[in-house]
């Protein structure tokens, strides 16, 4: 253990360039406060790199990444002796940072106890159920989570190293190469081991990983094949509405809840997001069909389905991703016409939105008339496209 430990720690003390998160205020912020920090996202959307950005910016720390195979026999027994080592090898930190610490059944009990003697904790984990669960069994109130999410495209555009000021969009020539970034941020994607390497077979890898080690096999799934079939039935059919029966009868099941619960999976993996119908009637609002948009359009090349065809769909996952990066609460309108997106504030709706890549006379009214229609729903004077 001491070996992996001083292994680790040579691996932080290597200077790399890295892009700095956006997240890193937010979170630094919140450092003072006693709460546990906790990490979640997407595995290899960058949560390790941002724990050492957020390392950098502190001293008289201890770190551990439990993703390292030789943790494989871990228990909760062995924190005892991990933390005398930690001691020794980091001379008694007041900081801790954990990463993936999800893969170590019953830590949440060393969390607190280390919690107890006044030391701070930062975490990271792939799961967001396993870690919620957890965490507000034993911990209740006592940690604070922040969401991950790969690269945004002000971060992407950073990786470029690409500035662009704030003319830029009134100057042709500028105009000019920013869309064409944008453009390639739909299609590309903003994981930072991708978009460093280019290589296809490391989204496949990517992918293997956690369909296999965070879905399969945390929850013992049998039927693996069903699976796959569903991540490639949603991956084909971003942003259009779907019900679980619909899915039960693709996939040739007997029942509707084994779909609803391999969605859930694929969402606590962070692979995929569901988004509802908005009701102000909670029970309505779960029987209606639902959304489902994906993490990263790196993946589409795991369905063999060109997203690039359809920009729209691309254009609205990109929305959607950015108003969960905002913390909102994200629904869509469907009256008599549909409004991509509706967001609630407390208990009300402040703002519609639609989206579409291009606007012309053949999308036009459909576009304006959902808008309207759910602006007049909800009482508000504007929207927007």
């Amino acid at each position: 253990m001491r070996q992996v430990v001083f292994q680790q720690k040579d691996w932080l003390d290597k200077k790399e360039k890295t892009i700095k998160r956006e997240i890193l205020e937010d979170i630094l912020k919140w450092f003072d406060d006693n709460r546990i920090l906790v990490l979640t996202g997407l595995r290899r959307s960058g949560k390790s790199t941002l724990l050492k950005q957020i390392m950098n910016e502190k001293s008289s720390f201890g770190y551990v990444n439990f993703e390292d195979e030789r943790f494989l026999n871990f228990e909760a027994k062995d924190f005892e002796l991990l933390n005398e080592v930690l001691v020794e090898v980091y001379n008694n930190p007041n900081i801790f940072f954990f990463d993936e610490i999800q893969n170590v059944s019953n830590f949440e009990l060393f969390l607190r106890c280390l919690q107890d003697q006044n030391k701070k904790i930062i975490i990271t984990g792939s799961n967001a159920s396993l870690l919620s669960s957890e965490l507000g069994t034993r911990l209740t109130g006592r940690y604070k989570s922040f969401e991950v999410y790969p690269f945004s495209f002000t971060e992407f555009l950073s990786f470029k190293e690409f500035k662009p000021d704030d003319e830029a969009y009134y100057i042709t020539e500028k105009k000019v190469e920013l869309l064409g970034m944008f453009n390639d941020y739909l299609v590309t994607g903003g994981l930072p081991e991708y978009l460093k390497n280019e290589d296809r077979e490391y989204v496949k890898t990517l992918y293997d990983n956690i369909l296999y080690r965070d879905i399969i096999s945390r929850y013992s799934i049998k039927k693996q094949k069903v699976i796959k079939e569903l991540v490639n039935i949603l991956m084909t059919n971003i942003s259009c509405q779907f019900t679980y029966n619909s899915l039960k009868n693709d996939l040739g099941l007997a029942n509707a809840i084994t779909v609803k619960e391999y969605i859930s999976y694929l969402s606590n993996s962070y692979m995929f997001f569901e988004m509802q119908k908005f009701d102000y009637s909670v029970r309505k609002q779960l029987s209606y069909p639902k959304k489902a948009y994906i993490i990263d359009s790196a993946f589409k090349q795991i369905a063999g389905f060109n997203f690039s065809a359809n920009k729209g769909r691309l254009l609205e996952n990109f929305v959607f991703l950015e108003l969960k990066r905002m913390n909102l609460d994200v629904y869509y309108y469907s009256g008599k016409n549909e409004c991509d997106f509706v967001i609630q504030d407390k208990n009300r709706i402040a703002e519609v939105l639609q989206v579409c890549h291009t606007i012309d006379e053949g999308n036009r009214e459909w576009e304006i008339k959902g808008l309207i229609d759910a602006a007049m729903k909800f009482n508000l004077k504007k929207g927007l496209i």
